[in-house]
């Protein structure tokens, strides 16, 4: 089992609401697996309500894809060039 799998299993096991939320997945694996859970008790409460009334992952990175479909505010030229090159690697994979 990957690594990353096998943290985000442990998550769900641990912490049931992060299986019906993608937010509370990313939050508690943040808080689990990163700097962020050194942070003190009052903190993580803010940021878990920052995260409650955002809104989903999906939906602000679905509509980042929109805008710069239509040429605006493109990513970075070096990242672009790395879709591209995944992008054509993944298309000669699935020939």
């Amino acid at each position: 089992m990957k690594a990353n799998e096998k943290n985000v299993k442990a998550i769900l096991e641990k912490y049931p609401i992060t299986r019906s939320s993608d937010k509370a997945l990313v939050f508690f694996f943040m808080l689990e697996h990163t700097s962020l859970g050194k942070l003190r008790a009052s903190v993580k409460d803010q940021l878990m309500r920052a995260f409650k009334e955002a809104p989903s992952f999906e939906s602000m990175t679905r509509r980042r894809r929109e805008i710069q479909s239509n040429g605006e505010l493109k990513a970075l030229r070096q990242v672009e060039k790395d879709r591209a090159k995944l992008e054509k690697q993944m298309r000669h994979y699935y020939k």
